[in-house]
């Protein structure tokens, strides 16, 4: 039976790696930013988590696609013009022509995505020099449980 310092050991070498580790981000797929009503051709939204990956920005209106350039435009044919701003994560995008009535307007993050740890870089120091200083002491903890029982 392990002991509750080895138990601690194994939790702050979890938690560390959980934190030093990119993990896979769950993106929106297929948010509806509109519907079609045959006459309007500009439609906006947002999506999340941001910030947004560059050039993973889709938008679809039935049979009209348009991607994002990694540069902050959307793109595609039957695409006027559109735009993406990854910060805050709100697209917009002008049709050349008017997506037919009930038909909805798309916004999805497409291709593989990670995203990166939600801490700053410059903690990561700091965490592992918490690591280092309190493995001793849970070690030598281990050992005097060890011991008792």
């Amino acid at each position: 039976m392990r002991s509750h310092a080895t138990a601690a050991v194994y939790l702050l070498a979890l938690v560390a790696g959980t934190l030093l580790c990119a993990v896979p981000a769950v993106h929106a797929a297929n948010i509806t930013i509109g519907t079609g009503d045959g006459t309007t051709t500009t439609f906006s939204g947002c999506l999340a988590p941001v910030p947004l990956p560059r050039g993973n920005v889709q938008i679809m209106a039935g049979l009209v696609a348009g991607f994002d350039d990694g540069a902050g435009s959307i793109t595609g044919t039957g695409i006027a013009s559109g735009t993406v701003d990854y910060v805050t994560g709100c697209v917009s995008v002008t049709f050349t022509a008017a997506p037919a009535s009930g038909t909805p307007v798309l916004a999805s993050i497409v291709g593989q995505v990670t995203a990166a740890p939600e801490f700053p870089a410059s903690s990561a120091p700091s965490l592992l020099l918490l690591i280092v200083l309190l493995l001793p002491a849970l070690l030598a903890m281990n050992k005097k449980f060890r011991r008792t029982y």
